[in-house]
């Protein structure tokens, strides 16, 4: 399954304090709200670097087309060209346990892009 995505920046998030946050909707073969929450890994300096390594959290709440799922995703985001690559796994709602990949890029703080889902490959 492949879901587009567009998310605008919200800001920090007043959960944790240390997240930025975004909204935005997904469209495709699941269709419906998202909200992502992006954390920097490592130290505060780090985040002088204009390449990050972070995890996020992809939630796509109940009302979708498909249901609801949440996906934990780490990877890479290099600010200086935009460019956002991510990989994790859903660990909850309908596709609870498949793999997810984010290929996106960042214009101005907005997100957009592709989120694909999809079952995890037996190993051989």
């Amino acid at each position: 399954m492949v879901l587009d995505f567009a998310a605008q920046f919200g800001g920090v998030s007043q959960d944790d304090h240390r997240s930025n946050v975004w909204s935005g909707r997904v469209t495709g073969s699941m269709i419906g709200n998202l909200v992502v929450a992006l954390e920097p890994l490592g130290s505060l300096m780090e985040t002088a670097n204009p390449i990050w390594q972070v995890k996020t959290r992809w939630i796509v709440p109940a009302g979708a087309s498909e249901g609801s799922l949440v996906a934990d995703l780490y990877g890479t985001v290099n600010w200086k060209t935009g460019r956002m690559r991510l990989s994790g796994v859903v660990t909850e709602g309908c596709l609870k346990g498949y793999e997810a990949v984010v290929d996106g890029r960042f214009a101005d703080l907005d997100a957009a892009g592709t989120l694909q889902i999809e079952p995890v490959m037996a190993s051989r």
